[in-house]
């Protein structure tokens, strides 16, 4: 997305406008195309191979979706719904630990990401995600869960509380997109919904992205805290630059505003507990735009500012988020 002087728009985004004209660049001839598709494929495959499925698979309407069930399965389950460019692995370095000292943990791949299948029709709604997900959950006989949706997974989140509420113990937001924003987004995401042009510029970014680039990425993520070491390769971020799932994830970007503005009309008759917390200083969704519009619509909705943190409190706050889910659970 395109950034204004008060970071008024948000958007989750992995990806700046260089890549889109490095991208442009490459796709500009037809033979650096051909050369970078049968590139491309060689990388997925690589990148599927190097970091393969963590958990095991439910069939839903023929997609295949990825999770990964842990803990004692007579405990309350907490569902880990992942942002955009990422998978469940982003739920590792100790939190997942932390949560099953206490709880059953249940990390998902939305569809289209890690290694769940996309799925046909409009696979890019936050709400058609929900319904896959939870129909997965229920073939392991999950009939509630506490929902932890972290950005673009918030709104998954959000709309599976809204549909299916008997279904929901409670919500923890985590710097999650709730809110439409002002102005646009980036030209990639835009492209992605082209047959065409989508995919000759999925081709052509994921055959020049390096691995300096997505650290150079992360840390603006991250920023002003800093990732954990070796973040990029632990949570397998090259399994978002197949370009199939680089595609994917700008349709999910390009649909959110719209799917937003529709969404939020609702929230005055979101029913289960909503806990939210969200990173003062976090300049990718800001609070002021998200979290704290959300927090007026829903009447029983309790926001936790995090002074001076970024986009991801899951790695450099846990305790308060901890202690969100222990209120929710």
């Amino acid at each position: 997305m395109e950034r204004t002087p008060d970071a008024r728009e948000s958007a989750p985004r992995l990806l700046s406008r260089r890549s889109v004209l490095l991208g442009g660049a490459a796709f500009s001839g037809a033979t650096a195309v051909a050369g970078g598709a049968a590139l491309n494929a060689a990388r997925a495959d690589g990148a599927e191979r190097r970091f393969p499925p963590l958990g095991d698979f439910e069939t839903v309407d023929g997609v295949r979706i990825h999770l990964l069930d842990q803990g004692d399965k007579d405990r309350t389950p907490i569902v880990l719904i992942h942002g955009a460019s990422g998978n469940l692995r982003d739920f590792g370095f100790g939190f997942t630990e932390a949560l099953l000292e206490r709880w059953r943990v249940i990390a998902v791949d939305r569809p289209g990401h890690g290694h769940s299948d996309r799925g046909a029709g409009a696979a890019h709604r936050p709400d058609r995600q929900a319904a896959l997900l939870r129909r997965a959950l229920a073939r392991r006989g999950v009939e509630k869960a506490v929902l932890l949706g972290h950005s673009l997974g918030c709104a998954v989140a959000l709309a599976w509380a809204l549909d299916a509420p008997e279904t929901v113990i409670g919500m923890v937001d985590l710097a999650g997109a709730a809110m439409p924003w002002e102005g646009g987004i980036d030209l990639q995401y835009r492209l992605a919904d082209t047959p065409l042009l989508g995919r000759l510029a999925a081709n052509a970014v994921s055959a020049l992205i390096s691995d300096d680039y997505i650290e150079e990425q992360i840390a603006g993520i991250f920023r002003p805290q800093s990732p954990p070491k070796d973040y990029p390769i632990r949570i397998g971020a090259p399994l978002a630059f197949r370009p199939d799932s680089y595609r994917w994830n700008g349709q999910d970007v390009k649909n959110l505003k719209p799917f937003l503005a529709e969404l939020s009309r609702r929230y005055p008759d979101f029913k289960p507990p909503l806990e939210i917390l969200h990173g003062s200083a976090d300049t990718i969704v800001p609070a002021k735009v998200h979290a704290e519009p959300l927090a007026r619509l829903v009447p029983q909705a309790r926001l936790t500012l995090l002074p001076g943190v970024g986009h991801m409190p899951h790695h450099v706050a846990r305790d308060q988020v901890l202690q969100a889910i222990a209120r929710i659970a």
